[in-house]
This record gives structure tokens, C-alpha cells and sequence, in this order.
């Protein structure tokens, strides 16, 4: 099973455990870490990652910044903002994290939908506005917080090939 995990390593715990069950997962279970995306607003979080794969002796994979949240200039970022807007979804882009590998750049989006009504539209949306720039990924989930809520997840993955 091949994972990308998104995380924003920081003061708490959660995606340090997340990392470290990955981890134990990838020797148990052939689990295939293909890369990390992590938030820049925690700048310990990278050196802790690659603390993590070095006490295990594994090969960290690609490790990603993001470039996103609400004050983004980036161009995808400033367009799945507009499209929010057009559909009058409160919610902005949760962040843009790009990552480089020899192959390839990828740009991996995420963002919040409340009104179901808007799910399929602002999904149709995202993947006309960028399916000329690489191979686009777009999917969309429900996610219901135990105390907010809910909404639908919708992410995206746009590969550039170098």
C-alpha cells in the first residue's frame, strides 16, 4: 500500500504517532511511504521527521513544505480560493504543499466544503481550472468531527513531470 502522509508535526503528538505507526507498518506490512507533506507553521516538525526515519534507519522519502492557508498568494491557492467563493463556502484553502522528486513536481491541495449541495460543483470546478497544467488527482470525502460540523474534505494532486 503506497501512503503520502500529510501532517503538521508540531507541540502535540498526533502525527508523531501517526509517523511511527507508519513506520512500524512499513517494516510489518510492506507499507510504501512515498512522501510527507508538512506545514511550515511548526518549524520543528522536519527535523523531527527526520529523527524518526533516522532512529529507525529507514530512507526518508520526499518531505514537502506547505505554501498555503489563508493568506496565500499561490497560484492554485488563489484560484481554489476564488472557486470557494463563487459557491460562498467560509472555508479557505487548509494549504498547497508542493513536492520535488526526480521525476516530478506535485502540487497537493486540500480543502473544506460545508454545503453538500456544493460537493460535486467546486470538485468539477477544481478539476477543469487545473487539468491542462499535469496529471490531476481530485477526490472528496465526509468527514464528521466529533465536535463541530461536518463537511467534505476535497483534495487534489496535480503531478508536473520535470
Amino acid at each position: 500500500m503506497d501512503i503520502i502522509l500529510d501532517t503538521d508535526v508540531g507541540s502535540d503528538s498526533d502525527d508523531i504517532m501517526a509517523l511511527a505507526y507508519l513506520l512500524l507498518a512499513k517494516k510489518k506490512l510492506g507499507v510504501n511511504i512515498l512522501a510527507i507533506t508538512h506545514s511550515q507553521k511548526t518549524p520543528l516538525g522536519i527535523p523531527l521527521i527526520k529523527r524518526m526515519f533516522d532512529e529507525q534507519s529507514e530512507e526518508l522519502p520526499p518531505v514537502g513544505s506547505m505554501v498555503g492557508g489563508p493568506s496565500c498568494d499561490d497560484m492554485y491557492c488563489v484560484k481554489t480560493a476564488e472557486i470557494l467563493k463563487k459557491y460562498d463556502e467560509s472555508y479557505v484553502v487548509d494549504d498547497i504543499a508542493i513536492l520535488n522528486t526526480a521525476k516530478n513536481t506535485s502540487f497537493l491541495g486540500n480543502l473544506r466544503v460545508f454545503n453538500d449541495d456544493n460537493v460535486k460543483k467546486i470538485q468539477s470546478e477544481i478539476e477543469k481550472a487545473f487539468k491542462d497544467i499535469g496529471v490531476l488527482k481530485v477526490r472528496n470525502r465526509k468527514v464528521i468531527p466529533c465536535c463541530a460540523p461536518y463537511y467534505f474534505h476535497i483534495s487534489f494532486n496535480i503531478a508536473v513531470d520535470k
